[in-house]
């Protein structure tokens, strides 16, 4: 996810599409999977889009111990994330290169769970399909790139076919962030404002209306009065 060949680096184009995300939501509850060798709950679920950017701008390459792209473990934790009993629509949201390593459970098992729990899964691949060097900084701290055992630079590329396999399983979409500009509004527009739930809860939503600027002009004129009446009125 630090690979440059989509600018600044994949992982800071994942952040920026949630950030996006975050400014479109209206009362829905959002939470955030990190995932590498390994995958952790960052955020439970909350309606609190302050507290979720404090737990999404911490997010980075250590976020997890181990290296990797254990696709099948995130989408297992989001999937355990989300209580059954709770009315509204729910939904999973994939930002990743999608290069799994061998995960356990695979990705495409838990896209059947989510496809019968009617938990849609949409994809955001992240990388180009020339793909990208790794960046690693040295015990000196000198930057350079991952290299296999013949010295040759590793190339990190997006498995398409996998994530396409998987938003297919599941019911969801798949977008490239490569080719699309903001997959993020296209998926939030197309697919998840329509559902139920979710676009009449957001579309219904009142906003106050602030009224209290004529009780405070009741409140000077009485006072106004008060000054130019006679003492004992």
């Amino acid at each position: 996810m630090l690979s440059r060949d989509i600018q600044p680096t994949r992982l800071e184009r994942a952040k920026r599409e949630v950030r996006g995300l975050l400014d479109r939501l209206r009362g829905d509850r959002i939470g955030l999977v990190s995932f590498a060798g390994d995958a952790r709950k960052i955020c439970p679920l909350t309606s609190d889009p302050a507290s979720y950017r404090l737990f999404l701008d911490d997010v980075d390459s250590s976020s997890n111990s181990l290296g990797g792209t254990a696709v099948g473990e995130g989408l297992e934790v989001a999937l355990d994330s989300f209580d059954d009993t709770s009315p509204g629509a729910r939904v999973i949201v994939l930002l990743t290169d999608g290069e799994d390593h061998d995960s356990d459970p695979p990705p495409t098992e838990v896209a059947y769970k989510a496809l019968a729990k009617g938990i849609p899964i949409h994809v955001i691949a992240l990388g180009t399909a020339e793909g990208g060097e790794i960046p690693v900084r040295d015990e000196r701290g000198s930057l350079g790139v991952v290299r296999d055992a013949q010295g040759q630079p590793v190339i990190t590329r997006p498995d398409e076919a996998l994530l396409e396999r998987i938003a297919g399983i599941a019911g969801g979409s798949f977008l490239s962030a490569a080719r699309a500009p903001f997959p993020m509004d296209e998926i939030w527009e197309k697919r998840i404002a329509m559902m139920e739930g979710v676009t009449r809860d957001s579309a219904s939503r009142r906003e106050g209306i602030d009224r209290y600027q004529w009780a405070v002009a009741l409140a000077l004129a009485l006072l106004g009065c008060r000054a130019i009446a006679r003492e004992g009125r």
